[in-house]
C-alpha cells in the first residue's frame, strides 16, 4: 500500500511541473504573437510644464522613449488582459523611458498614483499602436472598446 502511493506521489509530481513549463510556453507564445513589451511601470505628478508634443497634462497620457512619442499603446495587466489604452505625448528623461523600458503615466495627484501602481505592480505589458500619416490609429478589435485612461 505504501509503495503504491509512493509510486502515484512520484508520478504528479512531473505532470504538475510539465503543466507549468507548458503554461510558460503558451504564456511566451502569447507575447510573441501579440508583440507585447514588457516595461516598468511608474507614475508622474503635474509639473506645470507642456508635455513634449505642446499639449496640457492630462490623464490618459504617458511619457516614453522618443521612438514611440506619438503613438498610442494597450496596457496589459498580469493575466495578459488589456485594461487601458494611453496617448504617448510626451518623454521622459529616466533611463529605462529612454531605452524603451519603461512608461511613466500621468495622474493629478499622490493618492491616484499610488492607487495605480498598486493595482497594477511596477511591470506590465504593453502594445504600441502607431498612427498613420492622417494621425488615426488603428487599434486592434479588442482594445477599440477601451477608452483612453482617464478613470
Amino acid at each position: 500500500m505504501k509503495t503504491a502511493l509512493l509510486i502515484a506521489l512520484m508520478m504528479m509530481v512531473p505532470l504538475q511541473t510539465n503543466w507549468n513549463v507548458y503554461e510558460a510556453i503558451e504564456q511566451e507564445r502569447f507575447i510573441e504573437e501579440e508583440g507585447l513589451v514588457k516595461v516598468r511601470l511608474s507614475c508622474y505628478l503635474p509639473t506645470g510644464n507642456k508635455t513634449a508634443d505642446g499639449t496640457e497634462p492630462y490623464e490618459g497620457i504617458i511619457s516614453c522613449n522618443v521612438e514611440h512619442l506619438g503613438q498610442d499603446c494597450v496596457m496589459y495587466n498580469k493575466d495578459f488582459l488589456p485594461v487601458a489604452r494611453f496617448q504617448c505625448r510626451d518623454i521622459g528623461g529616466n533611463k529605462l523611458l529612454k531605452k524603451g523600458e519603461a512608461i511613466d503615466v500621468f495622474r493629478t495627484d499622490m493618492s491616484r498614483a499610488k492607487e495605480f501602481i498598486k493595482e497594477y505592480g511596477p511591470y506590465v505589458y504593453v502594445k504600441w499602436i502607431p498612427r498613420d500619416f492622417e494621425g488615426r490609429i488603428n487599434v486592434p478589435g479588442y482594445a477599440e472598446c477601451l477608452p483612453v485612461d482617464t478613470d
